[in-house]
């Protein structure tokens, strides 16, 4: 599926009963993916150091008890504090 993201076409994949891992925890479900691009990975290196491989939305960081401490920097799944 294409779509247009300010202005530059982009293309979408939907990905149905996807698992992945992030540490220890296995993640299972339903995904859209897209090429973020060359031009967004390079802007939030530039503005925060960090090189990143993709974004995760707020769906599943939500569905999968995605903890956000702002003041430590950190990103933790709800089963890492049990």
């Amino acid at each position: 599926m294409l779509a247009s993201v300010k202005g530059m076409e982009r293309t979408f994949d939907y990905i149905y009963g996807l698992g992945m891992s992030i540490g220890e925890k296995h993640i299972y479900g339903n995904f859209i993916s897209m090429d973020i691009g060359s031009s967004i990975i390079a802007s939030i290196r530039n503005k925060t150091g960090m090189t990143i491989s993709g974004i995760i939305g707020s769906v599943t960081m939500k569905n999968h008890c995605f903890i956000i401490d702002q003041e430590k920097a950190e990103i933790l799944l709800k089963s890492e504090l049990d």
